[in-house]
């Protein structure tokens, strides 16, 4: 479950535009020079929809080859194109979605439960300059 962020939502009436990797509301357009990762060589911007209630959300998952530090180390050397967005698009997922409340105002269950991954809204790569691949966008399965 994602945290809730009050302390930002509470400084404002406006609904978030989209959230960033870590579920934080984010009220700028989106670009893939605002996701959480500094390091990002590849921005995703989903979107997704709460598998309880159903209200979905836009939001950004990031990749990058700092990434590498967290897959477990064996013998075997992790190459970054195999944990590329671009080389594993049908396992692209989310998670939990942002956190949010259901009709009667209290707390979504589906805040807990993993969401439904719908589309590939816009798709960043950068090598020096971020570069959109809308060959890349579409409907997830």
């Amino acid at each position: 479950m994602l945290y809730n962020y009050n302390d930002i939502l509470n400084l404002t009436n406006k609904k978030p535009l989209w959230h960033d990797e870590c579920g934080v509301p984010r009220f700028c357009e989106f670009s893939p020079k605002e996701v959480n990762n500094i390091y990002a060589r590849e921005v995703v911007l989903l979107l997704i929809s709460c598998a309880n209630c159903g209200k979905s959300f836009k939001v950004a998952l990031s990749q990058s080859n700092m990434d590498l530090i967290s897959y477990p180390r064996c013998d075997d050397v992790v190459d970054y194109d195999s944990i590329k967005f671009s080389n594993n698009i049908k396992s692209l997922h989310y998670g939990d979605p942002p956190y949010h409340k259901d009709i009667s105002n209290g707390l979504c269950v589906g805040c807990t439960e993993n969401c439904n991954d719908l589309y590939i809204l816009e798709f960043w790569q950068k090598d020096v300059e971020w570069k959109r691949r809308k060959d890349l966008e579409g409907e997830l399965c």
